[in-house]
């Protein structure tokens, strides 16, 4: 025992503090010279004469440290410290091995089973100390990230808070006015969960048409739907009472021009469609080219930006110029934002207003010109990562008398007399990974439900399909859980935190939404399509399978069944139409 009479000339410089220390050694006598060594230094020893021991000790007194053997009975060093490190959890508890065992195999089974550093035996009192200082100085660096991580965690929880009560209070300030979407399609894909892309659309009084606007505010996120702020009251508040586009884009321009900070201004189109004159009215302000498809799918016109972007100069200095183009019932006018032509591949490559013209000038059906465009930009995209907001419009332009005189969209067959029906309007949301994590499926069923108030009696059965069809893509298209989880009740609660930690860290695959109004003979029907980006299933073979065992896919498609019976899987099995028709 000469190494206890050495001098403590390095305890000023180690500093170490009085720790609680875990001795785990089958010799007495190893066991007793580690407790003489560190207690003298004001340490609090815990014995234990084996792995099993080790284990049960740790449990019971949390040490700050373990110093353990290796070569031991029954369980050796290498299995108790695996134990040790597993129930350590996220604190970091430094095991420092004691072994006269220096080959190379060995000390990488040390550190291959959790160890964080060894000492030699026999002991050296200095070389001692100096190991648990290093190795304190390691659990302090370690607990302080811990506690700078749990703090940036509850700081960034709190700014998401506060970044999703600002969005709802913002939505409702913009969607105040409910959308008046008859003869429209609106498809948009925010980049974050604020939208900086808006559309309007208002009827002018003693019908005189429409006014329709498509803004598209500098930057994303909040700061986006903070500019927008002003635009929708000025622009329904002077549709209802009569005023021309010219005004009420002056106006919108005076307003963002007062309230904006410099670098911040909406690109924006907004046009007026007067069917008694047969006339549309564009002011083309800072966006991309407007394009007008005549009823036979040909490309009619297109309308290029003419004025600067609203917010940018004051009213007195903006000169503005509109076009007047004659239309016809059944030509149908296209808006986009630049995020559709600017959205880049994995490749970092752009689609371009080429591919888009291209698509235009296919000859596709015109009803189903959207739906081209839409896909194409999907397709080329593929799984690359969303640069900007995504929004695209059609209006479909109709005659003096309303719908009476409108070329009719057969979008869908009736179940009922093989029929068509005419989609009045739809409304398409389309979710990347992000927008997934936080999509209120509430607040886009009230939205919904606002552009069809004759339907709201039948609220609740359209949110119950909806949502529906909304889990099974998400949690086994996108996600990829096994409802096989679900048998038990302990399976449930399994099922449901695998739910939330994959959704945690999704980081692709999308899923698109899509609610229409359909119309036929005065009678209404709410037609629900939901596609999702992932590899499908033998829906006909499930099916089938389900129908000879009398079960359905869990008690979900037994209940979408029993509130509408037109449902279709289509493709590959990723993409689901439901028609719900009210009795």
């Amino acid at each position: 025992m000469e190494e206890a009479a050495l001098p403590r000339s390095g305890e000023q410089v180690l500093d170490l503090p009085p720790l609680t220390l875990l001795v785990v050694d089958d010799e007495a006598t190893g066991r007793a010279i580690l407790r003489a060594l560190l207690e003298q230094d004001g340490h609090r020893v815990i014995e234990a004469e084996d792995g099993a021991g080790a284990v049960a000790a740790f449990s019971e007194h949390r040490p700050d440290m373990v110093l353990m053997d290796v070569m031991m009975p029954e369980m050796d060093g290498y299995q108790a410290t695996t134990l040790i490190k597993t129930m350590s959890g996220e604190e970091f508890v430094p095991v420092l091995f004691v072994t006269a065992t220096l080959d190379d195999e060995s000390l990488a089974l040390c550190v291959a089973c959790g160890g964080d550093d060894f000492i030699a035996k026999p002991l050296n009192r200095f070389l001692l100390r100096a190991k648990l200082a290093a190795m304190e100085r390691m659990r302090r660096l370690y607990r302080e990230l811990t506690e700078q991580r749990d703090a940036l965690l509850a700081h960034h929880q709190r700014l998401q808070t506060e970044h999703e009560v600002a969005e709802r209070v913002f939505s409702k300030i913009l969607h105040a006015n409910p959308l008046d979407t008859e003869n429209l399609r609106i498809h948009l894909a925010p980049m974050e969960i604020t939208n900086g892309d808006v559309v309007f659309s208002a009827r002018r009084p003693l019908g005189e048409g429409r006014h329709l606007l498509l803004g598209d505010f500098t930057g994303h996120g909040l700061s986006a739907a903070l500019g927008a702020m002003p635009v929708p009251d000025i622009f329904y508040a002077m549709t209802e009472r009569g005023f021309s586009l010219r005004a009420i884009t002056l106006e919108i321009n005076k307003k963002l021009r007062e309230k904006l900070p410099t670098g911040l201004f909406m690109a924006c189109a907004l046009v007026h469609h007067d069917p008694v004159a047969g006339r549309l009215e564009v002011f083309n302000c800072g966006l991309p080219d407007v394009f007008l498809v005549d009823r036979r799918g040909g490309l009619k016109a297109r309308i290029p930006s003419a004025n600067l972007p609203l917010g940018v100069v004051g009213s007195e200095e903006l000169s503005l110029q509109s076009e007047t183009i004659d239309v016809a019932p059944g030509d149908r006018v296209f808006l986009y934002s630049d995020g559709l032509i600017e959205a880049v591949d994995e490749h970092g490559e752009m689609f371009g207003e080429a591919r888009l013209l291209a698509e235009i000038e296919a000859g596709h059906p015109p009803h189903r010109l959207f739906e081209r465009i839409r896909a194409a930009v999907d397709a080329f995209r593929g799984e690359a990562h969303q640069n900007d907001d995504i929004t695209l419009v059609e209006m479909l332009c109709v005659g003096s008398m309303g719908g009476e005189d409108r070329p009719l969209d057969v979008q869908s067959r009736a179940v009922q007399n093989d029929l068509p029906e005419q989609r009045v309007w739809c409304l398409a949301l389309e979710l990347g990974a992000e927008a997934l994590r936080a999509f209120d499926l509430n607040q886009f069923m009230s939205e919904a439900m606002a552009c069809m108030p004759r339907l709201r009696p039948h609220a609740t059965q359209l949110f119950t399909i909806l949502a529906e069809l909304y889990s099974n893509a998400l949690e086994h298209g996108v996600l990829g859980l096994d409802s096989g989880l679900k048998r038990d009740p302990l399976g449930f609660t399994r099922y449901y935190e695998e739910r939330a930690r994959c959704l945690e860290g999704l980081q692709k695959g999308r899923i698109r939404l899509e609610l229409s109004l359909l119309s036929q003979d005065q009678r209404e029907a709410v037609q629900i399509l939901v596609e999702d980006s992932g590899p499908g299933f033998d829906h006909r073979a499930r099916l089938g399978r389900e129908a000879q065992a009398g079960e359905a896919c869990g008690r979900g498609l037994t209940l979408l069944r029993s509130l509408c019976p037109d449902i279709r899987w289509l493709g590959k099995g990723n993409r689901v139409v439901a028609t719900y028709r009210p009795r």
